[in-house]
């Protein structure tokens, strides 16, 4: 199975309660960490927050990576965020997890749930 977990908001908002439950999926499963920031910003983060690679996650997806790799028109802000149009924005996640065949997505943000259309992936809510 595998099972991606968004950083800000869920992960970072729990880390002792998601370091113990990540590492045992961990063990049978592919967890993913898919994320808004460039990659190297949620390396970072996860580092800071505890998470090690091949402990608590097999892998990092940026939202800002994906996106840029796709072409869509990304804006810098001049404190570090990322940013495009709504739709883009909200229904990446969606379409990150059709083509990298996620079955669980764990995210704060119930906004990414109104684009799944894929009766396969189950939306997980944070609060």
């Amino acid at each position: 199975m595998e099972i991606a977990f968004d950083f800000h908001g869920v992960l970072e908002k729990y880390p002792d309660k998601f370091r113990s439950l990540l590492a045992s999926l961990n063990t049978i499963n592919t967890v993913i960490i898919l994320s808004g920031p460039p990659y190297q910003q949620i390396s970072d983060e996860l580092t800071a927050s505890g998470y090690r690679k091949y402990k608590h996650y097999d892998r990092i997806i940026s939202v800002v990576d994906w996106l840029k790799s796709k072409k869509i028109k990304m804006t810098q802000h001049r404190d570090g965020s990322w940013y495009c149009g709504d739709k883009d924005w909200w229904s990446s996640k969606a379409k990150i997890c059709a083509e990298n065949k996620i079955d669980m997505l764990f995210d704060d943000k119930l906004k990414y749930s109104e684009y799944i259309t894929d009766e396969n992936l189950l939306f997980m809510h944070v609060k």
